[in-house]
């Protein structure tokens, strides 16, 4: 049997007195695409510096690509990571950057040329190869970003935020470019996002909060452990309304901000009379399928947002 990708064991981490992970256990297989997610201080940012070998956990243990984190250098020889800050010389062009990159990794002459051939032509800048870096737009930046880390063929690639800032068509182009590299080279992509709905896109995700692991498991598998359906109603006074709605009806209401929430198998039933009978004091409702950010909801009893804080 392969030897997973990323395995975690207990995993804590403490900035002074100020816990950021609490006991993160994770299995990671080979070959995956695989979303960490979780809002401004749940520990994702943590959990990310750890995972690409920038420190080291206070306690707990850490194997990657089968080999322990003491063997620091041997695993990132096989590991490419692309940060959330952008690590290009803007005043140096697309190939150049990825030049001194291919040098730091031991490759040189015609065997580096057809890699920066090869990965700029897989993501769709070859053309933009002699241009400097500073005249790409945002979306082509973080591609050269990407592809600077592929340089090496690295068994693992780690990605912080890739597609923040990205319009919606270059975020879903990202997307398919990393299942490509799963289907083609079995390799295994582990990114951080903000965006649930890239997160349904992975072949499996961990989702945390307030350091700890809430869930982990295939997106499929987490939103199928919930009703067929969800009831959501905005209006003002939602607290006072959950009362009222409860009471008539016996309808278990989760109050969330000025939301109220209610799995149901047949909850577009209940719209019609809710309406009937509240409707003046409704902003909205709506019923659909549980996506992510309802498992988010349930488990937590908040709204997946960044929240005011530190980025741990």
């Amino acid at each position: 049997m392969e030897t997973a990708a990323i395995l975690t064991k207990q995993i804590r981490h403490e900035y002074g007195k100020r816990l950021a992970l609490e006991g993160l256990s994770l299995e990671i297989p080979t070959g995956t695409v695989f979303g960490l997610i979780g809002p401004n201080g749940s520990g994702k940012s943590t959990a990310f510096k750890i995972l690409s070998t920038q420190m080291l956990p206070s306690s707990g243990d850490l194997e990657i690509l089968g080999l322990p984190i003491a063997a620091v250098g041997e695993i990132r020889k096989r590991m490419g990571v692309v940060f959330q800050s952008p690590a290009l010389d803007k005043k140096l062009g697309v190939a150049e950057n990825l030049r001194i990159q291919g040098w730091l990794y031991g490759l040189s002459g015609k065997l580096l040329e057809e890699r920066i051939v090869a990965v700029l032509e897989h993501l769709g800048v070859r053309d933009r190869s002699g241009d400097k870096v500073e005249s790409l737009s945002g979306g082509l930046q973080r591609r050269v970003e990407i592809a600077k880390a592929l340089l090496h063929k690295p068994r693992l690639l780690i990605l912080d935020e890739p597609t923040t800032g990205l319009d919606a068509n270059i975020r879903r182009d990202l997307l398919n470019y990393f299942r490509k590299l799963r289907d083609d080279d079995g390799m295994t992509i582990l990114f951080t996002t903000h965006y649930l709905e890239e997160a349904e896109a992975c072949d499996r995700v961990a989702l945390l909060e307030g350091g700890k692991l809430v869930a982990y498991d295939t997106p499929r598998s987490l939103t199928a452990s919930m009703q067929q359906e969800i009831l959501t109603i905005t209006a003002a006074g939602a607290a006072a309304l959950q009362q009222e709605i409860q009471k008539e009806s016996g309808l278990q209401l989760q109050l969330v901000g000025e939301e109220l929430r209610a799995e149901g198998h047949e909850a577009h039933k209940r719209v019609a009379w809710i309406m009937e009978r509240w409707g003046e004091r409704i902003d909205s409702l709506r019923v659909g399928r549980p996506t992510l950010e309802d498992y988010f909801i349930k488990k937590t009893g908040q709204r997946y947002e960044g929240r005011e804080g530190s980025h741990v």
